[in-house]
């Protein structure tokens, strides 16, 4: 009796801690900081960003750029060797300054692929062993390179952006709703172990009442041995349960907490998780549903994206490994004198024009091969996209299905659940009686738990097929719009 009671004790400990300072939380409470807190939505949230900011790069790109490059001083004194008119060398002390500094701009021109430019810069040179000076000087030269019939990445970079950034808007919902389904999990986990520790305190309560009567009812010879030493049974059970209960609870509630990187002293405090709402009949609207997956989920998009740098590349290869001509040109002015005033004050008139003609003569299949590699990778992207097309039209809908059987199995559960306690109430009041054995009223009192967790798993599954449909279509059946955070 004595070790009953200290296990009793221990028990009671045990569920008061629980009880000492709980905060009740819901479903949708640990949804919302699992979309602010968690690290999974800072993972995505970096994920998108690193996107937007390689459009930005972009776009940066295709601005005026500017650059000033200095180089000063650039002053050495060495011995070195000089070739001498008639041919020999002879070393010769050196003590000279060469600097320069220019000034650079571009802009690319998107409709064609080449680039127009213009470029300033001076040089000063000074010899100190012959108390020399010199400056040279490109007051400005403008000019045009440009490739004829060349690769033009623009062409194909100006839809594959857009593209890039579509991919992560819809990525990034995607993997909101995956958090959402990670949330989920582990709420229930947390609910379906509150559960257990509950269901196994009323049992105690239950059955200490129970075998107090037992007790009595065994000593004026109503009940036999046997029948004390199942309530016995049952009671000890029912310790063991608290026990076990408690460590699953606690390990439970620091898993959910560690996801959302709370911190959570379990021996001081103890949230207490809220059964969610039964849901209303959806009506879902499964053709919508369908024609929602099929414009928001990443995956297609994906496909589409993969699609353009393929042509991206095909057109890369063609060009590359076939013949290629390219333009340059510039005018400009420059001069060379000791005084600096005469550079830009009396410059010369430059011109520079090249064309440039490069023909494969033998490659040996090389670009014929290259292509034939991409086409056969736009073959195999086609089956691929064909493929996630039917694979998201029937897992959705069996997703659906499921959902929708779901709605009435809750109802149902949810009614089992209620006559079962009643049946467990009943059956109580009769073994009281002596109307029944306690066979009969352990069976209820099992089949009474087992209908709550059943309601609570029943839930899982609801609310888990309910975001698994929500992330597969990015569509928020509810409130009837696209699915954007």
């Amino acid at each position: 009796m004595k070790s009953h009671s200290l296990i009793h004790t221990l028990i009671l400990f045990l569920t008061s801690s629980l009880i000492m300072a709980q905060s009740t939380l819901s479903l949708e409470q640990i949804l919302k900081q699992g979309r602010e807190l968690s690290l999974a939505y800072h993972e995505a949230s970096v994920s998108k960003k690193i996107v937007q900011l390689n459009d930005d790069l972009f776009k940066a790109g295709m601005k005026p750029q500017l650059n000033l490059n200095i180089n000063a001083p650039n002053f050495f004194k060495t011995s070195r060797e000089v070739v001498q008119p008639n041919g020999s060398i002879i070393f010769q002390p050196l003590s000279q300054n060469y600097s320069t500094v220019s000034l650079t701009g571009s802009q690319f021109i998107p409709q064609t692929g080449g680039s127009v430019f213009f470029y300033s810069d001076l040089q000063r040179f000074d010899d100190f062993n012959l108390n020399d000076r010199l400056y040279n000087g490109i007051p400005l030269r403008v000019g045009i390179t440009q490739p004829i019939f060349g690769f033009n990445s623009y062409k194909y970079d100006k839809v594959i952006q857009p593209l890039s950034l579509e991919v992560a808007e819809k990525q990034f919902n995607y993997d909101i709703e995956g958090i959402h389904l990670q949330v989920v999990d582990l709420y229930f986990d947390a609910l379906s172990a509150q559960a257990n520790l509950e269901i196994a305190q009323t049992n105690l309560d239950i059955n200490q009442k129970l075998i107090e009567i037992a007790r009595e009812r065994y000593a004026l010879g109503k009940i036999s041995e046997n029948d004390l030493l199942q309530l016995q049974l049952e009671l000890n059970g029912a310790r063991k349960s608290i026990l076990r209960a408690d460590i699953v609870t606690k390990n439970a509630a620091q898993q959910l907490y560690t996801f959302l990187r709370q911190e959570i002293d379990l021996d001081t405090e103890f949230p207490s998780f809220s059964i969610p709402s039964s849901p209303t009949s959806l009506g879902i609207d499964k053709s919508l549903l369908l024609i929602e997956a099929r414009k928001n989920r990443p995956e297609i998009s994906g496909l589409i994206l993969e699609a353009a740098r393929l042509e991206k590349e095909l057109s890369r290869t063609s060009n590359e490994n076939g013949i290629q001509v390219g333009l340059f040109a510039s005018l400009g002015l420059a001069r060379g004198s000791r005084n600096l005033e005469s550079i830009y004050s009396d410059p010369i008139t430059e011109q520079q024009v090249s064309l440039s003609v490069s023909i494969p003569v033998l490659d040996w299949g090389k670009r014929k091969k290259s292509m034939q590699i991409i086409k056969e990778q736009q073959s195999l992207l086609h089956e691929r996209s064909l493929t996630l097309d039917q694979q998201i039209e029937s897992l959705l809908n069996q997703k659906i299905m499921f959902l929708e059987e779901l709605e009435e199995e809750i109802s149902l559960q949810k009614e089992i659940t209620e006559v079962s306690e009643k049946r467990f109430s009943i059956s109580q009041q009769r073994y009281v009686l002596g109307d029944i054995s306690i066979t009969d009223l352990t069976l209820a009192q099992r089949e009474k738990d087992q209908s709550k967790r059943d309601f609570i798993n029943t839930l899982r599954d609801y609310w888990t097929t309910y975001y698994e449909v929500r992330q597969m279509s990015g569509f928020d059946f509810i409130e009837n719009k696209k699915i954007t955070y």
